[in-house]
């Protein structure tokens, strides 16, 4: 349980959502920070995508206001500003492509040809943005000369980065903060001892605003609640039922008075009248319990049936039926009547409310869990003595939710049913007194019965005039089921009004658990800036800890993906959070490299130790994208590969097994580091979200998209193509010619001496399938 659970203790002790669960997903459908609404103005849509880069999607935030920009020919200063600024938003020189600098040096050229006052600003912004960009190509600039300019490239400018890092007086400090944190990248390839001094600052701020109490509300999804179902509707009439009853239970005492013999021996009388009282007290002991217990059963029937009729297997629309006559089964072998019993598990297990079900009853178990007494022989007890309302709670919930809400929408209403019943604190003599009484509260009953029915033989004579007593004994039979119809009507209404009277107090309770929601839940900005701080953190203590010097370092970046058993949460066309997460740092040095791996909790920011990989450049056979199949367990996953003709490799039962893409890279020693890509799955909204948007969405913020490039870079050319990569985009960003033009052919730009410059192939674009 983290911090932040255990200091919540308003709301009638409801916790965030921590639970370790799989097939919970938190889409936050109701948070529209990064939804445009139809008919937006340029200028909402251009905020729109400020924010959207701000919270660290810097591909969607380039296509909504590159969109902005196309709307007029003269776009505002801002637009193209930012424009510019989400081409390169934390990216480093080696990640763009020759497109990527032909677009930036036109959005700039752009900017700076605006007249007015109001392009002021953003002008001289935009020339600072250029003159960073120039200076991380140059490498003059790089190694800090101002004067000797004998090995930059022709137009560098000297003391470009000196002149960059000190134009506090040009810019607001709020412009030059974002412009900083967005060319973070960049100016650590410029000169990144500069920047440890303010980063440390930054870090420091990574467990601030109350970052334990409050991230584990981000993956609390909002509770939900429905009216409870009514009982479905007898078919005959209760007061005509009632009526029939009273009817038939007069005439059948009618008839057996009228027929009880005059000279019937005193003994048998008192016998008669001794066992009808005895089974009166048996019945009006036993009776009300068992009333009770078949109105349970029969509304349990009720739930665990589809209302409509649909969507169900016959099986378990109907789970007290038999599949096969008696017979049928007797003649069956046993080893194929197991057989048939686990196949029908199964295709129940595939159903919709049957996987709604098991989720409930996991979240169950798991929250009362937390109110089981110590020790083996009372939580033994416990478990039996709180077994039958767990039951009934799952049911209920099933039934009421299982169509609409989400699971996880319900683990409040459970953690409030699992402190009401489980803080009620009965001893466990008190418990195996009420599970005797209700034994004997059922033999009682079977008492009563069985001393009714003698006391009725004992006044029905044995000659050829007992038709009269038989037929009395029909018509109080027939009365007396007809009674204890109406008495299980009566109960199952009985137990709906409780029900509503309950459902009234619950959404009491939801209204304040929704208002502690609202005032404490962070927003995907503070969770995307927590997500940062804590990269740059792991980062830097790596680097400290193996004294890896900045200069030694060609570069770095980072893959995120969920822990198994972790709760994902996001809101409408933002990206993954998780509860817990497995972050993957790659650091690219002269002689290899270096891969280490942690197990983060988001809420506390701790990790339970690294591990490392060591390797060199040679050493890497092959980087792919690929589909895998995934058996998720407790906090283990297994990996499943696909054949070339679709199918899993080596899988006997694939029931388990959710397909996801990863990206794998493989050594020659047959070592494998996989990361795997979210697939949305109890996350995705299909009638508000396009998934092949957040596919993209998915990719970047994994790091996939940066990390399949540059190592399969570095699988095909190795570390040199970093210097031949950052002399091609040297070129395309400052070499006269039509900014839109495709790259030309190598041979198409010549050196000095007329050879061709030796330039290595772009390393192959990861394809987004739609």
């Amino acid at each position: 349980m983290t911090p932040g659970n255990q200091n919540n203790q308003n709301n009638q002790g409801i916790q965030a959502f921590d639970v370790s669960v799989h097939g919970v997903g938190v889409n936050h459908g109701q948070v529209n920070q990064y939804v445009v609404r139809e008919g937006a103005s340029p200028e909402e849509r251009l905020q729109q995508g400020i924010r959207t880069l701000r919270a660290g999607m810097r591909d969607r935030a380039e296509q909504m206001i590159d969109d902005v920009v196309g709307l007029s020919d003269t776009p505002a200063p801002q637009a193209l500003y930012y424009l510019a600024l989400s081409i390169v938003s934390r990216r480093s020189p080696e990640n763009l492509t020759d497109e990527d600098w032909h677009k930036l040096r036109h959005t700039l050229d752009r900017l700076e040809a605006l007249p007015g006052e109001s392009a002021a600003e953003y002008g001289t912004a935009g020339r600072v943005l250029r003159d960073l960009m120039s200076a991380s190509l140059s490498p003059a600039a790089r190694s800090g000369a101002r004067s000797d300019q004998a090995d930059a490239p022709s137009g560098t400018q000297s003391g470009t980065v000196d002149a960059a890092l000190l134009l506090d007086g040009l810019l607001d400090d709020e412009v030059r903060t974002e412009l900083m944190d967005h060319l973070r990248y960049v100016l650590r390839g410029i000169e990144r001892d500069a920047l440890d001094a303010e980063e440390e600052g930054e870090l420091g701020e990574r467990l601030a605003k109350r970052r334990a109490e409050r991230a584990p509300l981000f993956f609390t999804p909002d509770p939900e609640l429905h009216l409870p179902r009514p009982p479905k509707e007898p078919m005959l009439d209760p007061t005509v039922r009632v009526i029939v009853a009273v009817c038939l239970a007069v005439l059948g005492v009618m008839l057996l008075v009228d027929q009880i013999p005059d000279d019937l021996p005193d003994s048998d009388r008192n016998r008669a009248w001794t066992l009808l009282v005895v089974a009166v007290v048996a019945l009006a002991f036993g009776m009300p319990g068992r009333v009770r217990s078949i109105a349970r059963y029969s509304l349990h029937a009720e739930w665990r049936a589809d209302p409509d009729g649909k969507g169900l297997t016959e099986q378990e629309r109907n789970p007290f039926r038999r599949s096969k006559s008696r017979l049928a089964v007797l003649l069956t072998s046993p080893k194929q009547w197991h057989e048939d019993r686990e196949r029908r598990a199964k295709e129940q297990q595939k159903t919709k409310k049957a996987a709604f079900r098991r989720t409930v009853e996991a979240l169950v178990q798991d929250r009362f869990l937390d109110y089981e007494p110590k020790g083996s022989d009372a939580a033994k007890m416990w478990r039996k003595y709180t077994e039958r309302r767990r039951t009934e709670l799952i049911d209920d919930l099933t039934h009421r939710h299982w169509r609409t809400v989400a699971p996880g929408a319900l683990d409040w209403l459970i953690q409030l049913r699992a402190k009401e019943i489980g803080g009620q604190h009965v001893d466990p003599p008190q418990m195996r007194l009420e599970r005797a009484l209700s034994r004997l509260g059922l033999l009682s009953t079977l008492l009563g019965v069985i001393l009714l029915a003698s006391a009725v033989v004992q006044v029905i004579p044995n000659d050829e005039d007992s038709g009269q007593g038989i037929m009395a004994c029909f018509s109080l039979t027939g009365a007396g089921v007809l009674v204890w119809l109406a008495a299980v009507d009566f109960a199952k209404r009985t137990a709906h009004q409780r029900a509503r009277e309950q459902y009234e107090n619950d959404m009491r309770a939801r209204r304040q658990w929704l208002d502690d929601l609202g005032g404490s839940r962070p927003d995907d900005d503070q969770m995307a800036r927590w997500y940062d701080l804590d990269q740059r953190y792991l980062r830097r203590e790596v680097l400290a800890e193996h004294r890896m010097e900045h200069r030694d370092i060609l570069f770095s970046f980072s893959l995120v993906e969920g822990v198994p058993g972790c709760v994902r949460a996001k809101v409408k066309n933002g990206p993954p959070r998780y509860s817990e997460y497995r972050q993957t740092l790659y650091v690219l040095t002269s002689s290899g490299v270096w891969v280490s791996s942690w197990n983060v909790d988001f809420a506390t920011g701790e990790h339970d130790g690294r591990q490392d990989t060591v390797f060199r450049y040679d050493a890497i056979s092959s980087v792919t994208v690929e589909s895998v199949g995934v058996r998720f367990g407790d906090s283990l996953r297994e990996i499943v590969s696909v054949s070339e003709n679709g199918s899993l490799r080596d899988v006997a039962d694939e029931d388990d097994l959710v397909m996801h893409e990863a990206m794998r890279l493989v050594l020659h020693n047959g070592q494998r580091l996989t990361a795997l890509l979210e697939n949305y799955e109890h996350l995705y909204d299909s009638d508000h979200e396009d998934r092949a948007q957040l596919r993209r969405l998915a990719l970047e913020s994994s790091g996939i998209s940066v990390g399949f490039r540059i190592l399969t870079a570095m699988a095909t050319e190795g570390r040199r193509w970093f210097e031949q990569r950052r002399q091609r985009s040297y070129q395309a960003f400052t070499a006269p010619g039509e900014p839109d033009q495709p790259d030309q052919p190598d041979g198409a730009v010549r050196d000095g001496d007329g050879r061709p410059p030796s330039m290595p192939p772009l390393p192959p674009a990861l394809v987004l399938s739609e």
